[in-house]
């Protein structure tokens, strides 16, 4: 365990954004997330009327350019890996539905301490947000089979039908967005994700607080680093004593 934070890095904070997958949630393999990667390939072999394995290589591409796959639909042009397609409307919802069709039971692992950490915080006048890039509807079964209550959150915010999902533009604009409605400012908000680049940085660069859960980034100094997510919140349950 470890972390890099002050003593009272987070005595202002009355607002926690919270990353799902990888962050509140830990898959027991990588089955589940296989199947993210397929429901990508299939959405994209259905949208542009092209075989399965066409498709598969389209993605892969996308990916070794360091590009989501989703962005071949988000776009709806993959012209530049087969010249003969034509750029078409860019498609949010079939990606939408192959997503929701999966079922996380079974491939998470019990985080009910990390919900018990949410509502104590709650007790302490700090709300959790959580904010996911998946569809909403899977995210809530995930955080579900993971043994959270939704009701821990005062917000969960993901992945819509009908438009990018919310943190696909890395402009930090969702940021700014949850914390009106919620009506607390970004300084006093903490932004937690497991991908600098998507989870922290754009909020950061807005005037949050960011901690970026997993192995990465203990150099940086525009945002801390805590191992777990549970060692993060048990240490602002500390400085809130």
């Amino acid at each position: 365990m470890g972390h890099q934070y002050h003593s009272n890095a987070f005595k202002d904070v009355e607002l926690i954004i919270c990353d799902v997958d990888d962050t509140l949630v830990r898959a027991t393999g990588k089955d589940f997330y296989k199947q993210y990667g397929l429901a990508v390939e299939r959405a994209i072999a259905e949208y542009f009327h092209i075989s399965i394995p066409k498709a598969e290589k389209v993605a892969n591409q996308f990916r070794q350019h360091g590009v989501g796959a989703e962005q071949a639909l988000f776009t709806g042009d993959i012209s530049i890996y087969l010249p003969r397609q034509k750029p078409l409307i860019p498609n949010f919802t079939i990606l939408h539905q192959h997503m929701t069709q999966l079922d996380p039971k079974g491939y998470f692992s019990d985080q009910h301490h990390v919900s018990d950490l949410i509502r104590a915080l709650a007790k302490k006048h700090i709300k959790t947000v959580a904010l996911t890039s998946s569809p909403t509807s899977l995210s809530g079964r995930i955080l579900l089979a993971s043994n959270y209550k939704i009701d821990d959150f005062a917000m969960l915010i993901g992945y819509e039908s009908d438009a990018h999902p919310p943190k696909a533009t890395r402009d930090g604009r969702i940021f700014e967005i949850i914390t009106k409605k919620m009506k607390i400012p970004l300084n006093k908000t903490l932004v937690i994700g497991d991908k600098p680049s998507v989870d922290i940085e754009p909020a950061v660069q807005r005037g949050a607080l960011g901690c970026l859960i997993g192995a990465h980034g203990r150099s940086q100094k525009e945002y801390f680093y805590a191992d777990t997510v549970e060692e993060l919140f048990a240490d602002i349950l500390k400085e809130k004593e």
